[in-house]
């Protein structure tokens, strides 16, 4: 599995990913390999806002890996 990321990851959430995804390969920037994605978004950034974002991502991550729905899903008909 390849995880495309648009920033760095504290070394304790890389850590969960490995866990959660063994083998899992953990990029930055864009990949023309890749089909389908999962991102960490980072517009409008607050105090706790990278803990709060990597929480949700690795919620979200852990139940992609266990086969059940996302919790966190862009409504791009609503535009967010």
């Amino acid at each position: 599995m390849v995880i495309l990321l648009g920033r760095a990851l504290s070394r304790e959430s890389r850590a969960e990913i490995d866990a959660i995804v063994p083998g899992a390969r953990v990029v930055s920037e864009a990949d023309p390999s890749l089909v389908g994605r999962m991102e960490a978004c980072n517009a409008g950034q607050h105090a706790g806002y990278e803990e709060r974002a990597d929480r949700m991502f690795l919620d979200d991550l852990r139940s992609y890996a266990a086969g059940r729905p996302l919790e966190h899903v862009v409504d791009k008909e609503a535009g967010y």
